[in-house]
């Protein structure tokens, strides 16, 4: 069996939700004293979570009325042989916490009650924080990292704040930590000996859960996007694959007859993101211009065939959400952007642009409206709708070249706005919140207009006017929309 995707090894718990249970907040439980980690080359001895120990109390601590509380089965163990126990969930939070994870957004305090259960005190109901605890963070092994769980346990009881010159430390050393061989629970596990540039493999771990429940004993995970998968697959040594594929990559999949394509059923996609720090693009009637003359149904079908779907209500969040979350008088509110090149003409008019005769709108001083639209080189689905959306816009007259980049410059490219125009994604479902989308392009970590000293990234104002015409923070709005465990009040944010 060969896949393309590493599906990493989860913890199998039992949870129950006690929402909006009272629980009297304790202080953040530490983890008492214990040895430093074993020797990698040694093999630890189980070990059993001990009672956790009090801490001082911090200051105005948050009235808790929901408590999430995870019960661990019984009798597992990790490939080292060591018992699966609340002491590797505890630890692995406290880890999260002193890295500055968001989870710790919406906790007061993580409690070990015994060897089996552990307590997350919820000080901000969402169903975001449900997501990242029950199946986003995976755990570690206290018979490896114990030693920086119980630091990090003692940082949470002494107070110590996360952005303290001891805490960078101490994550600067966990990210150098290199274990010798991985420690797991599930029924697979990396062999080190195999992993080279291109591939590694993955083998049976024997003690794992499911173990009994998979019928081979080893995966081949070759490393690469599309164009780098797509010859295992006309060669048929491939079995699976979660690659995006472009209508010419179908069409040879299909031909070869020996898969079976799948669409997601969550849609995800990518969209143009505007620097607004570069002129004219902080000009809405610029902004709406693009969205007037881009075909998105043409736009689709050239990135992704039969699997790419033009955006209908161009609401920021996919389709599904809108209809889910939005009522039929609040949709009916919404400017659909259906391709309408004169009146993308008369708002670039609006704003002082007119067309020359070479074709290209130029403002009163003559500077021509030409930018440049990154994206990412591998990514063949993006690369592919960049290059169908720069000619769209070229065609009409606003002049669009596109430049590839490696998409492991991604990361400080979108954050420090190194870009005029960028295709990145415009929406994602894969949690069922329509928040997901929001948060992610409209967070700080990509949009600082608020923060002085540093990068702005695409400069989008903070305070926007509402479908109504009221003036609003869509940051406060992005927080009400994922704030609680009742629909009604997000869907009115």
């Amino acid at each position: 069996m060969k896949s393309t995707r590493l599906l990493a090894p989860m913890i199998a718990m039992a949870m129950i939700l006690a929402a909006c249970t009272p629980a009297a907040p304790s202080a953040p439980a530490a983890a008492p004293a214990a040895p430093a980690a074993p020797e990698a080359t040694k093999a630890p001895e189980p070990t059993k979570a001990p009672e956790p120990t009090k801490a001082p109390e911090p200051a105005a601590m948050p009235e808790i009325k929901n408590t999430l509380t995870i019960t661990l089965r019984k009798g597992l163990k990790w490939s080292d042989g060591s018992d699966i126990t609340s002491k590797d969930l505890l630890g692995n939070y406290n880890i999260i916490w002193a890295q500055g994870g968001g989870t710790w957004a919406y906790l007061a305090d993580v409690v070990a009650k015994d060897d089996q259960t552990v307590d997350f005190l919820i000080k901000t109901p969402s169903p975001r924080a449900l997501r990242l605890i029950l199946s986003s963070n995976n755990v570690l092994p206290y018979s490896v990292y114990g030693k920086f769980m119980d630091q990090a346990a003692k940082f949470r009881a002494d107070n110590v704040k996360t952005d303290s010159d001891e805490v960078k430390k101490f994550v600067d050393e966990l990210t150098a930590f290199k274990p010798e061989k991985p420690v797991v629970s599930g029924p697979m596990m990396v062999d080190p000996a195999s992993v080279t540039e291109a591939q590694l493999e993955m083998i049976k771990n024997p003690t794992g859960f499911n173990a009994d429940k998979v019928a081979f004993d080893k995966l081949t995970v070759y490393f690469g996007e599309t164009q780098q998968v797509m010859p295992f697959i006309l060669s048929n040594d491939q079995d699976y694959s979660s690659n995006a594929y472009t209508p010419a990559n179908i069409k040879a999949i299909n031909e070869n007859g020996a898969y079976q394509v799948i669409g997601g059923p969550t849609g995800t996609g990518p969209g143009i993101w505007f620097n607004e720090s570069v002129e004219p693009l902080n000009k809405v009637e610029v902004r709406q211009a693009f969205a007037y003359v881009i075909d998105r149904a043409e736009n689709a079908e050239v990135a992704l065939g039969i699997a790419g779907k033009p955006m209908k209500f161009m609401a920021g969040v996919t389709d599904l959400a809108v209809e889910q979350w939005l009522s039929k008088d609040e949709i009916a509110k919404l400017n659909p952007y259906n391709k309408d090149l004169k009146k993308a003409e008369e708002l670039l008019n609006s704003v002082g642009y007119k067309k020359g005769g070479d074709g290209i709108f130029a403002d009163a001083s003559g500077k021509k409206l030409e930018l440049e639209l990154s994206v990412p080189s591998d990514f063949s689905d993006w690369f592919g709708s960049a290059e169908n959306a720069a000619a769209q816009l070229t065609k009409f007259g606003i002049k669009v070249t596109v430049r590839g980049y490696p998409s492991s410059e991604r990361g400080p490219l979108r954050k420090d706005a190194k870009y005029q125009l960028l295709m990145d994604l415009s929406i994602r479902y894969n949690y069922p919140h329509p928040v997901a989308s929001f948060d992610y392009y409209m967070g700080k970590a990509y949009s600082s207009p608020d923060v002085e000293g540093s990068s702005k990234g695409y400069n989008f104002p903070v305070m926007q006017k509402d479908l109504d015409g009221k003036e609003v923070n869509y940051r406060d709005l992005i927080a009400a929309a994922s704030t609680g465990f009742e629909k009604e009040p997000q869907q009115k944010a």
